[in-house]
C-alpha cells in the first residue's frame, strides 16, 4: 500500500510540476500599445564576464589500425525525406503569419481552460479491485486568502458508495506535514449536497502569515476506510498562490494598428512582474484567438494591453462584439509563478467588424528563415527511372 501511495505522489508532483510551468515560453510584447498603457520599468543588466579560454586539450597517442569495413546497404527514401521537410516548412511558414504573442484558435478548444483541467486521483484495492477511491481538488489553483476544498469518494461498479472515513494530509513537494484534513459529507463547510457520497474537506488559512506558508504546488494524501475496513490511498494537488497584482473589473478596446487592443486594469500591491493572457471569443462562445503580454510595474493601479492580430478576425470571418472568455494574471519571478484564480466572461467589447481589422500577415523573420532552411537542406525528389 505504501509504495502505491509513494507511487501516486510522485505522479501527482509531475502532474503539479507540469501545470505551474505551462505556459513560461518567452513573451513578445505587444507592439500596437496605446498611449494611456503603463510604462514599463527597465532594468539594467550587468554585463556578463567573459568565460576563460578552455584549457589545451593533450594530445592523444596515436595508433594504426587494420581494420575492414562492411557497410550494408541502407534505404534511403527521398522523396519522403523531402515530403517531410516539406510539411514541416510549411507549419513554419503557417504559423508565421502570426506574431507568437497573438495566435488563433482554430480547435474551437480555449487554450487557457484546457491548462486549467482538474486531474483525478485514483486508487483501486488489491488485484484492481473495487471500491476505488477517487480524489481531485475543486479547481487547479487558489488564490490567498481563498479557502482550498478537495473532494474525495469511492465507487463500486461505476457508483459512489459510502465510506466508513475519508482523512487527508497536505504536504509540500519535501514531504513537510502542512495540515491535516477531515473530509465530511453532511452538507457543511462546503459539502454541495448531504449524503451523496462524495465527501468534501476544505482548509482555510486563519491568516496571510499561514497562506503564506501554504504558497506552492502542494500535494494531498487521502485516505478512505471502506465499509468492508479495507483501506484506500490516492494523491492529489493543488497550487496556492499570493499574487502581488489582482484584475480590477475594468477593460477597455481600441483598434490599433488594424489589430484589436484590450487593456485590463490591475491593481498592483508591489514593484513585480506580471504575466497577462487571455481568450477572445464571439458572441456565441466560439474561441477565436488567444493573446498574451508581460510587464514589469510599480505598486499602484495600471493597465496591461493585449493585442489580438487583425488577421485572426479576418481569417475567423466573424464580426464583433468579442468576449474574454477566460482572463488569467500571474505574478511571475519566482517558480511557481503566483496565478491568481481564472476570470471567465470578463467583459465585451464594441460590435467591430471583421472587415475592419488588417489583412496583412506577421511574417515572423525566424520561423520563415527556420523554414527556408529546411527546403534548402532537404534532398532532392528524383524522377521515376533517374539514377
Amino acid at each position: 500500500m505504501r509504495q502505491r501511495l509513494l507511487a501516486g505522489l510522485a505522479l501527482t508532483a509531475a502532474f503539479v510540476a507540469g501545470f505551474v510551468l505551462i505556459r513560461t515560453a518567452p513573451v513578445e510584447l505587444s507592439a500596437a500599445v496605446p498611449a494611456a498603457a503603463p510604462r514599463p520599468i527597465v532594468a539594467a543588466v550587468d554585463e556578463l564576464p567573459a568565460a576563460p579560454d578552455p584549457a589545451p586539450t593533450r594530445t592523444p597517442k596515436r595508433t594504426t589500425m587494420q581494420t575492414e569495413t562492411i557497410i550494408d546497404d541502407v534505404a534511403f527514401d527521398a522523396p519522403k525525406m523531402r515530403s517531410l521537410a516539406d510539411a514541416t516548412a510549411e507549419d513554419y511558414r503557417r504559423r508565421a503569419r502570426f506574431p507568437r504573442s497573438s495566435q488563433p484558435i482554430t480547435d474551437d478548444v480555449d487554450p487557457i481552460e484546457r491548462d486549467r483541467e482538474v486531474t483525478h486521483g485514483r486508487s483501486m484495492g488489491p488485484g484492481q479491485s473495487d471500491p476505488t477511491l477517487v480524489t481531485y481538488p475543486a479547481r487547479v489553483t487558489f488564490e490567498a486568502p481563498s479557502p482550498v476544498t478537495i473532494y474525495a469518494y469511492l465507487v463500486q461498479n461505476d457508483a459512489k458508495v459510502d465510506a466508513r472515513a475519508i482523512r487527508g494530509m497536505v504536504r509540500n513537494a519535501e514531504g513537510v506535514q502542512l495540515a491535516a484534513l477531515e473530509f465530511g459529507d453532511d452538507g457543511k463547510d462546503g459539502d454541495a449536497e448531504a449524503n451523496d457520497f462524495v465527501y468534501t474537506a476544505r482548509l482555510t488559512p486563519a491568516s496571510r502569515q499561514q497562506a503564506r506558508e501554504l504558497k506552492g504546488a502542494q500535494l494531498v494524501d487521502v485516505r478512505a476506510e471502506t465499509l468492508a475496513g479495507e483501506e484506500r490511498a490516492a494523491g492529489t494537488g493543488f497550487l496556492y498562490s499570493v499574487p502581488l497584482a489582482h484584475l480590477t473589473g475594468r477593460y477597455r478596446d481600441s483598434i490599433a494598428g488594424g489589430s484589436l487592443v484590450v487593456e485590463a486594469e490591475v491593481a498592483v500591491d508591489q514593484l513585480g512582474r506580471f504575466h497577462l493572457e487571455a481568450t477572445l471569443g464571439s458572441s456565441d462562445g466560439k474561441p477565436i484567438g488567444w493573446a498574451q503580454n508581460a510587464m514589469t510595474l510599480e505598486a499602484g493601479t495600471a493597465w496591461i494591453p493585449l493585442t489580438y492580430f487583425g488577421l485572426i478576425f479576418r481569417e475567423s470571418n466573424l464580426d464583433g462584439p468579442y468576449v474574454l472568455r477566460s482572463v488569467a494574471l500571474s505574478t511571475t519571478g519566482e517558480m511557481p509563478n503566483q496565478k491568481n484564480e481564472l476570470v471567465t466572461n470578463a467583459y465585451t467589447t464594441r460590435p467591430y467588424q471583421a472587415s475592419a481589422f488588417s489583412d496583412q500577415p506577421y511574417n515572423d523573420p525566424n520561423l520563415i528563415d527556420t523554414a527556408e532552411r529546411l527546403e534548402a537542406e532537404a534532398p532532392p525528389s528524383l524522377e521515376a527511372g533517374t539514377q
